[in-house]
């Protein structure tokens, strides 16, 4: 985790010099979701694995049970940074939309996804798509979206349990949905707009003429992507392009 972290710090450094660039309210924000993210996100883990270090030495806790709770909080830990260094990407990222196959990138946010959701005892599921799914996007951040919102999935999700990825088709738009059970019930939305994820999909859909909403209440959840579709083409699908049916 030092080194993720030492990551971090070498890669927001120059970005975070670009920040006051941008316009006042733009620039603000993200500044103030990273002092958050940094002062409290990132402090709650190791808080907490020193206060286990304590209940185990005072023999309140046994070793298999610490080393399951010290996981999970270095995996939060590590999914924080995750974030934080992609708001920061984000910030000054030049955007390049180009006509993109959106089954085919969901796809392979699913394979990227897959160790941390096998680690962490939850299935991945997609749904075939049955048709062409173009969209016209930034595919470095669209995707980077994508995997950070099925890894902030795969942490909030009931273990053992599964994430079900599918896409849905409207009259002039596509959408991404991720839908799972939550573990247990959370004092803070994970995609507000405070939190680095939710600032993160914010802004990214807000490039891509699209919009982030979240579905139902209680422990199912389903978060959605919404894409205008791509202006019709020549270009057929490549072949291949759905999602796998059961990961």
């Amino acid at each position: 985790m030092a080194t993720r972290l030492l990551h971090l710090i070498h890669t927001l450094m120059p970005r975070l010099a670009l920040i006051p660039w941008l316009g006042l309210s733009d620039g603000a924000q993200v500044w103030q979701v990273m002092s958050r993210g940094l002062r409290h996100e990132m402090r709650a883990p190791p808080s907490a694995i020193i206060t286990l270090a304590g209940l185990y030495w005072a023999g309140a806790m046994d070793g298999d049970l610490l080393a399951r709770q010290v996981v999970m909080h270095a995996r939060e830990a590590l999914l924080c940074v995750d974030e934080l260094g992609s708001v920061a990407d984000e910030a000054v990222h030049r955007y390049r939309m180009v006509r993109t196959d959106l089954a085919e990138l969901v796809a392979a946010s699913i394979d990227e996804a897959w160790p941390a959701a096998k680690e962490a005892a939850i299935v991945l599921q997609g749904m075939e798509c049955p048709c062409p799914v173009w969209v016209k996007a930034d595919r470095r951040m669209l995707a980077a979206l994508v995997g950070c919102m099925l890894k902030r999935a795969i942490a909030l999700s009931q273990v053992p349990g599964k994430v079900r990825v599918g896409i849905g088709a409207g009259h002039a738009h596509y959408c991404v949905d991720l839908s799972f059970r939550m573990a247990r019930p959370r004092a803070h939305d994970p995609l507000a707009p405070s939190s680095a994820a939710g600032l993160l999909a914010r802004r990214v859909m807000k490039r891509h003429g699209g919009l982030l909403a979240v579905v139902g209440e209680g422990p199912d959840t389903a978060w959605r992507l919404v894409l205008p579709r791509a202006r019709t083409g020549s270009k057929k699908a490549p072949e291949g392009a759905f999602l796998p049916s059961n990961r």
